[in-house]
């Protein structure tokens, strides 16, 4: 297996796959910490897209693979960030609205992320359209957790915390605004995935603390 040249890139696949086993880790302790009903399989699935997305990613920018090879394993990538996406608008459904709105949602929104994967293969090799549907539901998300942060729900200010940074990371990402050195060059891409981790934190210990909004 060969590594690309560009350090920066290296650096990227670093901060990846630091996310991934983050991911993963929170899986384990989501597991090991609350029951498993239906609201904490739909976080289960989150973080678990996670894993996927972020390991093809390291793979991606860090391993050096043929042209065609890397369209289909971004592909991937995007499949697993839409899934992801789309599960995470379910799960907010579900603290807001009930279980039996989440279960209505849950089938349109998978469509709607198999949809916005389809247009992308077919018209976009940018990471762009990925930020902007993604901000749209982190946007939706906050609006939701502001709301029950009002009326008292458990872990709503960690939730609200959490989204408010990964739509700090997209525009960071996006804009390519911050960059750094620390021994190694990290871009914004590397910026976007460390501070997705920091996020992933926030937001498990948001579930955990609304354990008591578990439906069934």
């Amino acid at each position: 297996m060969n590594f690309v040249a560009s350090i920066t890139e290296l650096t990227t696949a670093g901060t990846d796959l630091l996310l991934a086993l983050a991911a993963l880790m929170a899986i384990g302790i989501l597991r090991a910490k609350s029951p498993l009903t239906t609201r904490s399989c739909y976080w289960l699935g989150i973080f678990s897209c996670l894993v996927v997305a972020a390991f093809l990613g390291a793979v991606a920018h860090g391993v050096a693979l043929p042209n065609s090879v890397k369209e289909y394993l971004w592909l991937a990538i995007y499949l697993a960030l839409a899934l992801l996406v789309a599960l995470f608008v379910v799960a907010v459904v579900y603290d807001v609205f009930g279980a039996l709105t989440a279960r209505r949602v849950l089938l349109p929104m998978m469509i709607m992320a198999l949809g916005f994967v389809l247009y992308v293969a077919k018209f976009s090799t940018s990471f762009l359209p990925f930020i902007m549907y993604e901000v749209a539901a982190m946007l939706f998300a906050l609006s939701g957790y502001i709301y029950l942060g009002v009326r008292g729900f458990a872990g709503a200010n960690w939730f609200s915390l959490g989204i408010l940074l990964t739509i700090v990371a997209a525009g960071i990402q996006a804009t390519k605004a911050l960059s750094f050195t620390l021994v190694w060059p990290f871009d914004h891409n590397s910026v976007y995935h460390l501070l997705q981790i920091v996020a992933l934190l926030l937001l498990l210990k948001a579930v955990l603390l609304s354990r008591e909004a578990e439906l069934d």
